[in-house]
């Protein structure tokens, strides 16, 4: 899949909804959303990238009309998602084994991405999940016990972060890996701003550096790991042996352009695009291996 019209649709609701959140003047709001438009009007074909799209319509945003998601209200959200994360600790905490931690961690991170933009957002506000919604959430594809199976003492994980709205749920998982698997973890963070993505401004207020071996700014804004926008880590893509990518977004690029490792996409799935294209049911919450050999 690369973009469909109700994909293009998406975007421009979400950065209609951005420019509404900073600008009170009318008659500016509308010629920015009209550059947008243009911007995504040049962005689209059967060969173009979602990823991309959305990447060049945010840039041509932050151009016209300046920073949607300030560091205030990123912190907000972080504080607020760290706040619900307490439960789902609690709840790994009391797991029987490390496995069962580690399904738990898998789903809470898969399940928070459903904070990330997309048509579920735009319909109602949605907020970061209780444990309850963890123990209850409905699952699509669910790989956990592949994962276990590969999570190995020594490997190196790099994982790839969205929102920064999930990521307390995302340092669950990557304490989890560390402490009970004594697994290395490489986290990439944007170099500035694509939506509400973690940046490495973003690192100080957040637990990253207390739960990650290394933290990698991938000094770019693109939405995710694109090849032409991000070539450090295709560099450095041999000293992994699983990748970790967050969100539907980031989802649909690695889909369609598989690594040549083991690559774990955890999920939310808001659309009946997603549900086509990944066999994925609405509305679900989906932990999704793909190993070297199936893309190869």
């Amino acid at each position: 899949m690369k973009i469909m019209p109700t994909c293009l649709s998406c975007i421009l609701a979400i950065r209609a909804l951005e420019i509404e959140r900073i600008s009170s003047n009318s008659a500016e709001a509308i010629a920015v959303f009209r550059d947008v438009l243009n911007t995504v009007s040049l962005y689209t074909g059967p060969h173009i990238e979602l990823a991309l799209s959305a990447t060049m319509s945010f840039r041509r945003l932050k151009t016209g009309i300046g920073h949607p998601y300030t560091r205030e209200y990123k912190e907000r959200m972080y504080r607020m998602s760290a706040e619900a994360a307490k439960g789902v600790r609690d709840l790994i905490e009391s797991a029987e084994t490390p496995g069962d931690a580690l399904k738990i961690a898998l789903v809470a991170s898969a399940l928070a991405t459903r904070l990330e933009p997309g048509p579920h957002v735009l319909v109602s506000p949605v907020e970061p999940p209780t444990s309850v919604e963890v123990i209850g959430a409905r699952l699509g594809r669910d790989d956990s016990n592949e994962v276990l199976k590969r999570v190995r003492t020594g490997m190196t994980v790099f994982f790839v972060t969205g929102s920064i709205g999930e990521l307390p749920f995302d340092e669950l998982l990557l304490e989890i890996l560390g402490d009970e698997y004594n697994v290395r973890t490489v986290v990439f963070v944007r170099g500035s701003e694509f939506q509400d993505f973690v940046t490495i401004e973003d690192v100080e207020y957040t637990r990253l550096e207390n739960v990650a071996d290394q933290i990698v700014n991938i000094g770019s804004d693109a939405a995710t790991i694109m090849r032409e926008e991000v070539a450090q880590f295709y560099e450095r893509l041999k000293e992994a042996d699983l990748v970790i990518v967050k969100g539907l977004l980031q989802t649909l690029y690695i889909y369609n352009n598989p690594l040549s490792v083991d690559t774990l996409a955890l999920f939310y799935t808001p659309c009946k695009v997603a549900e086509k294209v990944l066999g994925t049911p609405i509305n679900t919450v989906n932990i999704y291996l793909r190993t070297s050999s199936e893309q190869a």
